[in-house]
Order: C-alpha cells, then structure tokens, then sequence
C-alpha cells in the first residue's frame, strides 16, 4: 500500500502539481494593479495640445440607435445589454480604434465626484457593442480596461455577467479567480465549484488547486480532501496559514490564536478563517480592492469594527440604507468620549469606527436641544468631507422627532432646512423645492436667493425656466466688497482654460454624434471636482449636454445631486448652524 501511494504520488506530481509555491500562489492579485502603466499614460493626455487630433478621422457619424444583434460575438463586444444600449443601440465603440478607445477611458478618475454619472459609466463600461477595431492584444486590452474600471467602482453584478463570457485563457485568469471568490464570500459555494471542476484543467496554478481542494471539504468528501492535502504539502504546495487552517479543518483541531505573516491573508484564507469561526480583522481586508468589499461584508465573522469601517468604504460606491448603519453602530462597543473629541476625531479622520461613535453618542444624548446642537455639528463637519447627502439621512428621523419646545429657532430652522434638501417633494411651496422639482414658470424667491448669496444662481435659474420677481435691480448696488466676494467665492462662473477645451470638445462631439466620446469627456470635466464648488458655468453646460443627449433622467438625477450639495454648502458656509 505504502509502495502504492508512492508510485501514486510521483505521478500525481509530475503532472497536477507543476508548480512550486513561488510561481504560483494564491496570494491575492488587486485586479486593478496591471494597468497603473496606463493610468500613468492617460494622465499625460491632458497635457496634449488637442485632446484627440486624429478623433475626427477615426470617427463616423453614429446614424443608427437600433439595438439590433451582434452577428459574430468576439472578445471587443463582451458585455451587458444595459438601458444605454436600448437608447443608443450597439455600435457605441464600433467606430473607435481600440487603443484611441483606451486612451478615452483612461481620461476618467476612477471614481468621479457625481454619484448619478458614475452609476452611468459603470453602465458605459458594462454595455455590450460591436468590438472597436484592432489586433486581438489591443481588443483585450479595451476589455481589460473596461474591467478594471467596474472592479474599481465595485461593480460586482457586471464583473459576475461579463467574467462568466471570458475565454478560458492565462489572459483572463485572474478575472475567473476573482469570480470563484466571489461565489465563496457570498457563500454560494455550489457555484463556486461548479466554475472550479469546469475550469481547474484549464489551468495549473496552485490557487485552483487550493480551491478545489476547499470544495472537497465543504463537499465532506473529507477522505479525498485529507489524500489531496497530504500530496499539496509534500510538494511545498501551501502557505503555511492555508496549511494551518485546512489541518484544523481536517483534523478538528482548536485554532488559538494567530500571528499572520506578510501578504498571507489571501481571500481563500479568508474564507477559511470564516468557516473557523475565528474573529476577522480590518486589518486583515484593509487592503483589498473594492472587487471584494461587497463580498466581504457577508463573513460571518467580521469583527463589528471591521464590518463598520469596511461599510464605510462601500458607502463611496454604493447605496447604503440607514437601517443598516444603524445596526452595524449598535453592534460595536464602544469606550465613552466626550462630544468635543468625538467631533474633533470626526474631523480629522472620518471613518466608519469614527461615524458609529458620533451616532452613539448622539443617541445617549437625552436633553433634545444639546442632542440637536451635537448632530448638527457633526453634520457640518461631515459636509466638509462630502458626506452630507449620507449623513443627513442617517439623522433626519432622530432630527424631526425632538420636542419642538425645546429647540432654539435657529436649531429648528437648520432641522427643517435640512428636511426640506432631502424631501422636497414634501415642501412642494418651498423655494428650494421649486428649483430642484419642477422650475418651469416659478418665480424664484428674492429674499430666498440674497440668504444663500446666490446672485449669481439666477442666470441657472432663468436657464431652468424660472421667472424673475417684479424687483427694482438698482437697490442691490448697495453690496459692500465683502458681499461682492462671498457671492463670487460660492457661485462663480470662472472657467478653466482646460475646463473651456472639454466643453468645446463635448458640444463637437454631440453635433457629430460621437456620443460615447462626449459622454467620457462629460465625465471628465466633472472628475474629482467637489459638486458643492462646481463652476456654474460648467454646471449649465452639463445639463444641456445631457439634455442635447437625451439623458434626461441622468440630467435631473445630476440636476439634484449638485443642488443638494451647493445649497446644503450655502447653509454652512458662514457658521448659519
């Protein structure tokens, strides 16, 4: 028998385990690491003395919006059918050249400022369309490109249908790695293992064998697991922590504590560790990319901390519901603070440890007035990291639901003013409410428009369809420097030169219906730019972009994204909480 398993083991060597460990182990490849060389590119680009030179050349005029069927499907046109394609059909990079289509994409941050227009460049690199042209390097190049953007964003519903159209080849290995992982965090093992047995003799590297042998334990088929794991040792096949925790899998043994060395928490390991109930760290996912945030909010392990401040991190990508929040903050335990230090944490390091203190401590607030005063602070202080559309929803209903009586005037005025940036379908009379709603012959509100120093809104406002009130202008000649200055700082319509160059790229670009290309560039004058300090003048141009596109759901959606953010800006701006 002894002679057997010997024989066995020197052919099984020779031809399942190729590897060494040092070739090819499963610690973790961040998905979006290989085309830093073409952020580095890209972000050259604008230094360009055009933005594209040769774009009129290598693009037609898109004259067809029918969706219509891709005829061959090849690796350029890999995708999903997505609502941009029912409104511009499938040739949306049928007239590119692939690397020119990279180096469009490239143009873009990752995450841009606007939560609306990011939602719909994830659905502009998810959309399926006849391939760009190009060698099949450079068309799986456009792919990989598109990819990492969706990885980037966390766009796991995408990432799962466009993965499962890739060919099995070393080019996309790692995408098809990160699909079984995603199975497995989101505790779908049969698929997880149905991928693995369909894929695993398409590839040698150890990861696949790792996994497979995980789906024989969570299989109980514990006897060909035990015989598989003793030949991966032998062959110095396992990181020790992968060793360490199959052993206690396998064997039932107690699992003490445990130093990790360097890089050694691979998401494997990770699922392992959940399975040993053994309690997971922030600092053990703290760096994973956001390809696997989502996911790893489903280990059922996650320590209350780690689950708060990994939450946070997803909120930058994705909707999250306050209910949520709030049980991830009841859930952690927490030493007592006093309010000024909660407050001056909040302002220095806003994280998701940090935000569940401050909630906590407002909820242990009994006095309504001091409780106001606390959130109200704290919201400021969130609006200055961009967090005031998330923050404000979380403590509104604590907000409307203090005694009245109590409260100051002013508290009670900043409460409902709040309310109102946030439910403005239930103050339909109000002046904010009447821009962001339906503006179309109102008339906006003087005294409304001189509170916020908005003087210069009201060329916006016009724009909307918005009436002037019957006024003598003359009597606003009054202003003192000061004045003239704040209203200048907070609604100004001083253009950049590059911001002028993309808003004539743009409008070109539409005239020639080079719709994606406009669409890009769009999302590159908004880049990384806070929507409470967006140039009016850019702001308008934007919206009769997206209008001249027939985006106009995106419109308002963006219409009101930055509105909320500028008026909620307004608010704050000179110490009115």
């Amino acid at each position: 028998m002894k002679l057997l398993f010997i024989l066995f083991l020197a052919l099984f060597s020779n031809s399942a385990f190729p590897q060494t460990l040092k070739n090819s182990d499963d610690n973790f490849i961040n998905l979006t690491n290989e085309i830093k060389g073409d952020q580095k590119t890209s972000n050259n680009v604008k230094n360009d003395k055009t933005i594209d030179k040769q774009s009129d050349n290598e693009t037609k005029k898109i004259e067809s919006v029918m969706i219509g069927k891709l005829e061959i499907p090849s690796l350029g046109s890999i995708g999903v059918e997505t609502s941009l394609n029912k409104k511009k059909g499938l040739n949306l990079w049928s007239n590119f050249t692939a690397n020119n289509a990279i180096k469009y994409l490239n143009l873009l941050p990752n995450k841009i400022s606007s939560r609306s227009y990011q939602r719909f460049l994830n659905e502009v690199y998810a959309s399926t369309s006849e391939p760009p042209k190009g060698n099949t390097d450079e068309i799986s190049k456009f792919l990989e490109t598109r990819l990492v953007k969706l990885a980037l964003n966390g766009q796991t519903d995408y990432l799962i249908k466009i993965i499962s159209q890739l060919p099995d080849s070393p080019k996309w290995e790692r995408w098809k790695e990160w699909y079984v992982i995603h199975h497995f965090l989101v505790k779908d093992d049969t698929n997880a293992c149905l991928k693995i047995s369909n894929t695993i003799k398409n590839y040698d590297s150890t990861f696949w064998k790792k996994a497979n042998l995980l789906c024989l334990i969570l299989q109980r088929n514990l006897s060909e697991a035990n015989f598989i794991y003793d030949v991966m040792r032998s062959q110095n096949l396992l990181d020790d922590t992968f060793e360490t925790l199959i052993d206690k899998i396998l064997n039932e043994k107690q699992l003490e504590k445990f130093n990790f060395k360097d890089k050694s928490v691979t998401p494997l390991n990770l699922i392992l560790l959940d399975i040993t109930k053994y309690p997971i760290s922030f600092e053990m996912i703290k760096d994973f990319g956001f390809e696997y945030k989502l996911q790893l909010s489903n280990l059922i392990y996650l320590q209350p901390e780690a689950r708060a401040l990994l939450i946070d991190q997803i909120t930058t990508v994705k909707d999250i519901n306050s209910d949520l929040l709030i049980k991830i903050y009841q859930d952690i335990k927490l030493e007592n603070s006093n309010q000024d230090e909660i407050l001056k944490s909040l302002n220095l390091n806003p994280n998701g440890l940090i935000r569940a203190k401050v909630w906590q401590n407002a909820m242990k607030i009994k006095d309504s007035s001091e409780k106001a005063e606390f959130i109200l602070k704290s919201l400021l202080i969130e609006n200055k990291h961009n967090n005031s559309k998330i923050a404000s929803e979380l403590y509104i209903p604590t907000l409307i639901s203090l005694k009245t009586n109590s409260l100051s005037q002013s508290q009670t005025q900043d409460i409902n003013y709040i309310y109102n940036l946030n439910n403005p379908e239930k103050f339909v009379d109000s002046p904010f409410s009447q821009i962001l709603l339906d503006p179309k012959n109102k008339v906006w509100d003087e005294q409304f428009i001189s509170r916020h120093n908005a003087w210069n809104f009201v060329n916006f406002l016009s724009y909307l369809g918005m009436q002037s009130p019957d006024i003598t202008w003359e009597n606003n000649l009054n202003f003192t420097s000061k004045d003239i200055k704040k209203i200048n700082d907070k609604f100004s319509l001083n253009i950049s030169y590059e911001d002028f160059i993309l808003s004539r790229g743009i409008s070109n670009n539409i005239k020639e219906k080079n719709y994606i290309k406009a669409i890009l560039l769009i999302g590159k004058l908004i880049g990384k730019n806070e929507l409470k300090f967006l140039n009016l003048t850019t702001f308008q141009a934007i919206d009769m972009y997206l209008t001249d596109l027939d985006f106009l759901t995106l419109r308002d959606e963006f219409r009101k994204e930055v509105l909320y953010e500028k008026f909620f800006y307004s608010k704050n701006l000179y110490n009115e909480f």
